[in-house]
């Protein structure tokens, strides 16, 4: 039968002008391929709402991947500490040790994780801020030497010294309003 310049046989699926054979198959994946890009042609042509969906399906899907991977992340200590517990050979004599070998892992595992987030929050945070707050000073201290120094290199050039001063008020500006000294304001002078 032919419809169209084409030939459609009863068993074998179409066949084209040129003698080519378009199977089932074949046909199916350009269909795929023509949804596929009028999918495409759509979320580039209305990008802003097909963001809005992407966001809308990541806040659904997002606490199931969180907990898959904090599930993944807490397994791996988990067995260790259940194998290394609760050898294979103890949990068969004792149906109580069969039974407790994973909780027992699971609160061991949680009591380690807590305890390094205590040690992060409570010793480590503290030393940054320490470690900010000296940053601060220093940077305050390093401009005034830049400042001389440039001076001193670049006395004789004009546009290099009011390059230079452009620079340095910018720099001075930001510092104004970053840099905290102990939760107070310290404006800096040039």
């Amino acid at each position: 039968m032919k419809i169209g310049g084409m030939n459609f046989q009863a068993n074998s699926g179409v066949v084209g002008e040129s003698g080519m054979e378009f199977s089932r198959q074949v046909i199916r994946e350009i269909r795929r391929l023509i949804v596929f890009t009028a999918i495409l042609f759509l979320c580039l042509w209305k990008h802003e709402v097909a963001f809005a969906l992407f966001g809308g399906v990541v806040h659904v899907i997002f606490p199931f991947i969180l907990g898959g991977a904090i599930a993944f992340i807490l397994g791996v200590p988990m067995n260790y500490i259940e194998n290394r517990l609760f050898p294979e050979n103890k949990k068969k004599e004792s149906g109580m040790m069969k039974r407790l070998a994973r909780p027992v892992s699971l609160i061991i595992v949680l009591v380690l994780l807590f305890g390094i987030i205590f040690a992060v929050l409570f010793v480590l945070l503290p030393q940054l801020g320490n470690t900010f707050t000296n940053l601060g000073d220093s940077v305050q201290e390093f401009f005034p030497k830049v400042q001389s120094w440039l001076e001193e290199v670049f006395h004789n050039n004009k546009q290099i010294m009011e390059r230079k001063k452009s620079l340095l008020k910018v720099a001075y500006g930001l510092m104004n309003r970053q840099i905290c000294d102990k939760g107070h304001y310290r404006p800096l002078v040039m």
